[in-house]
């Protein structure tokens, strides 16, 4: 092989057998020509699919692509042609680019340099029939550096499966290490950064039997269209989003509103977000020390946050290019189509457990194992059901795409202890249905569910033969009637599930009713979600999500976002718009939706009350600290403890008891919810369910104005830290991607009058932690009552307070419900003292501080764009399901409702 710097793959999935003959210089050849509009001999550019099929014209396309947007490439051994030639943007084709925004319009960035876009299908015969085209393309980007995980018994500080390693060669390796190859020579570990788990993940290598994906499926009636794209992502960033809409509709010719991404969630694709790159946990400390001396005591929103953005703009628009050209041929070979779908149960109802009334019985039930899928948070929720269905040539029953829906989000991948790029069970389960429907292209959609429900990760998963059925533990399927808890465990779970998912699908579509003729009819609705989050919102100002945030800063006026000028109840970020779509098929729906929509809203489920009753649950029974039990509290408003910043925030709902409301579900057999589609990340749920994770998060009672830590969070010894002669840091200039000149302290304090309620510090707490009482458990004084007197002295004598109503909620924790110890001023070494009793006074440990980011039921608000959005969500789905007359609409007070203000018409 002649080259032999990076490292690329080429798929080994079997693709159209009229591709076996194809070289893959031909395939170069052939996609320079239709970028540059040269072929024909009156000046035209030949048909896409003139010499190859759908399939092979997408491939065509993203090998061009390819070539020409990297200046290394290595061809492996699973199909590729070792001396391929290398479209490079100098080969005098046009002007070189990167993104089609280097590019004079309508020139578009083609194969790395600009080119009149390709011609766009021909238009659908106005005949009331409706035609349906499908397609698919590579979504692994053409090349990238791999590492060495040094993680072991010797280097027990090296993570395993994240790099912890240098980012540049200009220091030398530690012994413990992790090492990448600089294939390109430009000191640089150009890595490719997997999104949606942990951060720090590079990936390893591609995996060759199941890499990412992109399926089109193409539906057209008379002036009717609705493009569904599936891409093996975790989540889509929202100027990426945008970036590839606009790229796609600019090369085919269809209207933006006609197209709806979905990303199927996977946790081993790609970054498209930006938000899973180098942290300060792992390589971003080592490449800059004064970024780590700076921002270490500014809270854990900067200590998780990428150093550098996760998300390849270069990748991106080999994406946006790749896809649309899959769109036109899957619209170039659309036909007459009939549709079969059919529901199968996949994982028996149990009974409801229990109510937790414990932290410790509340991770007990969350973390019990499971079949196939495990619910994350409280109340436990999850997807029984697959979902089939097939669209066939009505002509001859040829199938063109075989579709499975599942809410369950893939859980990530590993081999060795270090990450493969892959599609993860999705693939698997594609695959076994293109082998059951050859000629079929395969996609698997992620049902509308939550982020915490995912598959595989610690739920039971059985192995499985080549079909999909379940193995006993000699290896014999299991006869039928007999429970799939019964199999033998997987060793491979996302190949094994893919299987099993994939061949229920494919035996429930074999015994569904005769297809009947698809009826496309479309209508859609925007809806307009804020923007709460305040990673989010340092990110964007950091430039780690690329685009978002000159919207946010008004930079870049652009239709997918509106300001809190224009609607108050966007808040200080504002609102990113969506798409919800109901797709009518004839017999069945498609409801699309953005994000993980709580399963609550899909599959309904009654009411119920969780209350905490253990220890350090009593410090969540009265947040607002009036001494009145927020579950009886009206009305739940609070001074935040730095009052400077702000006078007053509220909770929605108490936190403890938490309290779940009765909701109608959407989903029936006929009407299917897809979720994670045309934008959103992390779980959309009850306004009143919301619990802030980033409360306290940013310590601005830390933060000095020369913009370096200081104050009761420096740690000793840090002597920068509180040198008032510090000059101002800009964060800018330490190496994040961005154009204001931000200190800590100005994007900060940015961020906190940007969301101040939910980076507000509660006030105080009414837990005391107490040293443990001396000798057995049975020969201790039992506790006081609850109207026991009580006094807390400090060192020196001085009483601290004194009253009434202090309880013992466990041995070494005390409660007082009126009472805010840290406004009294206690501090560790103080005394408890019991007056008219004769127990001795009791150490005081510390005041246990209200963290509501420690409640077990959080959730992955972390992560998610509009946490607390699901009812507006629900109420545009309702709404469009119902055509207007939602029969169960979530209450929404005006003030917090976008669509007061913000057009969110049907259309």
């Amino acid at each position: 092989m002649n080259r032999t710097r990076g490292t690329a793959y080429a798929p080994s999935v079997p693709r159209s057998p009229r591709l076996s003959g194809v070289s893959r210089p031909l395939l170069l050849g052939f996609a320079v020509l239709v970028a540059t509009g040269c072929g024909a001999s009156d000046g035209s550019a030949p048909a896409a699919d003139a010499l190859l099929t759908p399939d092979a014209t997408a491939d065509a396309v993203s090998a061009a692509t390819d070539a020409g947007t990297m200046d290394f490439a290595v061809y492996g051994d699973t199909g590729a042609q070792p001396d391929a030639p290398v479209v490079t943007a100098d080969a005098g084709l046009g002007e070189p680019c990167d993104t089609d925004q280097a590019c004079v319009a309508p020139r578009l960035c083609t194969a790395g340099t600009c080119a009149e876009p390709p011609p766009a299908p021909p238009p659908t015969p106005v005949d009331g029939v409706t035609r349906a085209g499908a397609s698919r393309f590579d979504l692994a980007p053409p090349s990238f550096e791999t590492w060495t995980d040094r993680a072991s018994a010797e280097c027990p500080e090296n993570r395993p499966g994240q790099y912890d390693g240098p980012l540049t060669t200009r220091q030398p390796f530690e012994r413990c290490d992790d090492t990448f190859e600089d294939a390109n020579g430009n000191g640089v570990f150009d890595a490719l950064w997997l999104g949606g788990g942990a951060p720090d993940r590079p990936a390893r290598a591609v995996d060759v039997e199941n890499p990412p994906e992109g399926q089109v499926v193409v539906l057209r009636r008379d002036d009717r269209v609705w493009v569904l794209l599936s891409l093996d992502v975790h989540a889509i960033g929202p100027a990426q989003l945008r970036q590839l809409v606009v790229g796609i509709a600019a090369r085919t010719g269809l209207p933006e509103r006609a197209l709806a991404v979905h990303a199927t969630g996977g946790r081993s694709g790609p970054d498209a977000v930006g938000l899973s790159g180098p942290t300060l946990a792992g390589p971003g400390a080592r490449e800059n020390p004064a970024l780590v001396e700076l921002v270490r005591q500014g809270g854990v929103l900067f200590e998780r946050l990428p150093v550098r953005s996760g998300a390849s703009p270069a990748w991106w628009q080999t994406v946006t290019e790749r896809a649309a050209s899959a769109v036109n041929a899957a619209s170039r070979s659309a036909v007459p189509a009939t549709l079969q779908f059919a529901t199968v149960e996949v994982a028996p109802r149990e009974a409801p457990p229990e109510v937790p009334t414990t932290q410790a019985a509340l991770r007990a039930a969350i973390e019990t194992p499971t079949l196939l899928s495990q619910d994350e948070r409280w109340p436990l929720q999850r997807d029984r059901e697959v979902r089939g269905l097939l669209l066939a040539s009505a002509a001859d029953g040829a199938i063109l795409a075989a579709l499975g829906a599942w809410g369950g989000l893939p859980a990530g991948t590993a081999r060795g202890g270090a990450p493969d790029l892959s599609a993860d069970f999705p693939g698997y389960a594609r695959r076994l249905l293109e082998t059951r429907f050859p000629g079929a292209v395969g996609l698997w959609l992620t049902y509308a569910s939550s982020e915490e429900v995912s598959a595989g990760a610690r739920a039971f998963v059985p192995e499985t033969d080549a079909d999909g059925l379940p193995l006993d533990a000699e290896g014999r399927p299991l006869l039928r009637g007999r429970g799939l808890e019964t199999a033998a465990p997987a060793e491979v779970r996302p190949a094994a599930l893919g299987r099993l998912l994939g061949g229920l699908v494919a035996r429930a579509l074999a015994e569904a009713p005769a297809p009947v003729p698809v009826v496309l009819e479309v209508r859609s609705r925007d809806v307009w979600l804020p923007l709460r989050n305040p990673r989010w919102a340092l990110a964007a100002h950091l430039g780690v999500v690329a685009g978002l945030g000159a919207w946010l800063t008004g930079a870049n006026d652009q239709p997918d976002w509106s300001g809190a000028a224009m609607a108050p109840a966007c808040g200080g970020l504002g609102c990113l718009r969506s798409r919800l779509d109901h797709v009518g098929l004839g017999p069945m729906t498609l409801l699309t939706v953005p994000g993980g929509l709580d399963e609550a809203y899909v599959h309904g489920r009654e009411g119920a009350l969780m209350r905490l009753e253990d220890g350090r649950s009593a410090n969540w029974l009265d947040l607002d600290l009036d001494g009145l039990l927020d579950a009886d509290d009206p009305e739940l408003r609070y001074a935040p403890r730095d009052a400077s910043e702000q006078s007053e925030a509220s909770l929605a709902a108490p936190v403890n008891p938490q309290r779940f409301e009765a909701i109608d579900g959407l989903a029936t057999p006929e009407t299917w919810l897809l979720g994670r589609t045309n934008g959103g990340s992390g779980t959309a749920r009850p306004r009143t369910e919301f619990v802030n994770p980033f409360e306290g998060a940013l310590p601005l009672d830390a933060v000095r104005p020369e913009g370096r830590m200081g104050g009761a969070r420096a740690e000793a010894g840090d002597e920068n830290a509180e040198d008032p002669n510090a000059a101002p840091a800009s964060l800018c200039d330490l190496g994040f991607d961005c154009a204001d000149p931000w200190t800590l302290e100005t994007l900060s304090r940015t961020v906190y009058g940007e969301l101040p309620a939910l980076l507000a510090d509660l006030p105080g707490g009414h837990l005391l932690a107490l040293a443990p009482p001396a000798g057995p458990a049975d020969a201790r004084p039992p506790p006081p009552g609850p109207g026991a007197p009580w006094r807390i002295v400090g060192p020196d004598g001085t009483v601290r307070g004194e009253g009434e109503g202090l309880r013992q909620v466990d041995a070494d924790l005390a409660f007082a419900l009126d009472t805010d110890f840290f406004a009294l001023g206690v501090q560790p070494g103080d005394t408890l003292e019991r007056p008219g009793s004769p127990e001795p006074p009791i150490a005081v440990l510390e005041v246990v501080p209200v963290t509501l980011g420690a409640h077990p039921n959080v959730g992955d608000v972390w992560r998610a764009t509009h946490p607390d959005s699901g009812d507006l969500v629900y109420n545009a789905a309702c709404e469009l399901l119902f055509a207007g007359g939602c029969p169960s609409p979530r209450p929404m007070p005006v003030e917090l409702d976008p669509c007061q203000a913000l057009p969110c018409n049907v259309y």
